[in-house]
């Protein structure tokens, strides 16, 4: 690792930090209306943050102030790096999972879901994460990633044995085709939904996650709320998609593509943890943005908290969720 890359490495974790909190802010704005995605969105960061805080920062710091590594501070660092990168694999995992779920079940068991399991469920993925994170420090890898004469770390999973490195492989792969496969069959039938509510509107076995300003009333539901709530499903499905997406190409394909080719060459160790470690860093980087490009839900809670709490704006309204407006006109238009 070079000094160059270590510095851009401070620097850069800064801009993450105030970006995840931005993403905070923005989705605890529904805090009051949790969506399961929110839930699993805001466990996903956490991992993001702490790379910020501790993947990044140790080994610029290590290589800036040419401090050398220690045996406990490498297996700090392994279970950590090992930790957080398991613990995004299966949020991503569950994020898409759960709208492979959320299109087949009825809105009592979709609250049920983003009320209760969605927190366990991560919960639960987290402390996996951290199980399995022990279990190269613990004496079931090679104690070969730290090198006691040169006082290097060696964090990549190939250091710690073979069999961690085909795990990563097979784990980053399983779960890049199942999030594909969950999230276009989510997003194609919200489509073909969207097409069928303009002729066949009043269909019940249509169930789809209800927005703010769809929820449920006294009564039956008019036309406006249920094509309101395809409009609020496609664009957070589709955001989702994205997301998941653009942190498996950017980030874990790449990292898995680097455990093969460790298995089949002998690489410059060093090249490839600089490379890794910039591609986390990219990740953390680019992802939350995301967020405010590609949704409106967030956007709108974004810009709310833009107004009213930095430029103290005392005169701003909530106003209507989004998407709720731009629903009814074109339902009105559909039938007039």
């Amino acid at each position: 690792m070079d000094f160059g890359s270590s510095t851009a490495w401070l620097f850069l974790c800064v801009i993450v930090m105030v970006l995840d909190v931005l993403c905070v802010v923005t989705i605890s704005h529904y805090r009051n209306h949790y969506h399961g995605t929110d839930i699993t969105l805001l466990l996903i960061i956490v991992p993001m943050a702490l790379n910020a805080v501790f993947t990044l920062p140790i080994p610029a710091v290590i290589t800036i102030g040419n401090y050398p590594w220690t045996q406990e501070l490498c297996s700090l660092y392994i279970w950590i790096f090992c930790t957080l990168r398991l613990t995004q694999i299966l949020g991503l995992l569950c994020l898409s999972l759960q709208w492979a779920f959320f299109m087949r079940i009825t809105g009592e068991a979709q609250s049920k879901i983003s009320t209760f399991a969605a927190p366990w469920i991560m919960a639960g993925a987290m402390v996996l994460s951290g199980l399995v994170g022990i279990l190269p420090v613990a004496g079931v890898a090679n104690d070969s990633y730290f090198n006691a004469r040169d006082k290097t770390c060696a964090f990549l999973p190939y250091e710690w044995g073979v069999g961690f490195s085909v795990f990563f492989v097979i784990l980053v792969c399983a779960m890049t085709c199942a999030s594909t496969v969950c999230l276009a069959d989510a997003t194609l039938l919200l489509r073909h939904m969207k097409k069928v509510a303009v002729t066949k509107y009043r269909a019940e076995r249509f169930h789809v996650p209800v927005s703010i300003s769809t929820k449920y009333r006294h009564g039956k539901r008019n036309v406006q709320d249920r094509y309101g709530e395809l409009i609020f499903a496609s664009d957070l499905c589709r955001f989702v998609f994205v997301f998941v997406m653009f942190s498996t190409i950017v980030n874990h394909l790449p990292f898995a593509i680097i455990q093969c080719v460790q298995l089949v060459f002998t690489p410059d160790r060093d090249v490839i943890e600089t490379i890794t470690l910039w591609l986390v860093l990219a990740d953390c980087l680019l992802l939350p943005h995301t967020l405010w490009l590609l949704s409106k839900r967030y956007r709108h809670g974004l810009i709310y908290f833009w107004k009213v709490h930095i430029l103290r704006n005392t005169t701003a309204e909530e106003g209507k969720d989004p998407g709720g407006k731009k629903a009814v006109l074109s339902m009105t238009a559909i039938w007039s």
